[in-house]
């Protein structure tokens, strides 16, 4: 979905599908390594459908920095595997220093009602992109925490001439954006834990880059 340019999947196809193939026996899993964790406006990406995976991947957001990723199932999935099959062999596996950061960021997500208070702030965000006019936007995307903005050419400015200047421009200004030169798509991902005072300053500076162009 991110790295797509935050394109949003039809809800009744993923629907019809996921439950079309839980029925023939097939698991079907969702991979909320990057949209996990309130990303999408809700805890997992999962939820905004009415489907149940059988195994779920989760990671990033999960170690808060720290290099940690985990897989969720049900009882039975779980029981049917042998410990050589869930055995992990690379760089930080049973790692005791990650099951720790990783339990405590969930304590944290849930403690502070981290999703539940992001939603205001994603709706101020979303408010600031939205009211962006510049006649080299084409299109502006959005769910939960994840924006995006494609990008068309403009007077005799090729669209990924543009799109890398808005990169250079916002990386001077202090915000770090991702680029999908093929897709024309500029990304941005704010942190769920920004603050009032750092939205205020994220419009400034979203302004300053977009109208140096």
């Amino acid at each position: 979905m991110v790295s797509g340019g935050i394109l949003k999947p039809c809800k009744a196809f993923v629907e019809k599908l996921c439950k079309e193939l839980q029925s023939a026996g097939v698991l079907v899993v969702s991979n909320e390594v990057t949209c996990g964790f309130g990303r999408t406006g809700k805890s997992f990406g999962f939820e905004h459908f009415d489907i149940r995976p059988d195994i779920v991947a989760i990671g990033k957001a999960m170690g808060n920095g720290y290099p940690v990723s985990a897989t969720l199932t049900n009882n039975q999935l779980a029981d049917g595997l042998s410990p050589g099959e869930m055995y992990y062999a690379q760089s930080h596996q049973l790692d005791p220093l990650g099951a720790v950061v990783a339990k405590t960021v969930v304590d944290v997500f849930l403690e502070e009602q981290i999703v539940k208070k992001s939603q205001s702030k994603i709706t101020q965000i979303r408010n600031i992109f939205e009211s962006l006019s510049h006649p080299f936007i084409k299109e502006f995307r959005t769910q939960g925490m994840l924006f995006a903005f494609v990008i068309q050419s403009h007077k005799n400015i090729l669209s990924k001439e543009i799109l890398v200047k808005l990169k250079y421009e916002l990386l001077k200004e202090g915000i770090i954006a991702g680029a999908s030169l093929g897709k024309e798509i500029l990304r941005l991902l704010p942190p769920l834990t920004i603050t009032e005072k750092e939205i205020s300053i994220l419009k400034e500076k979203i302004n300053n880059a977009f109208d140096s162009i």
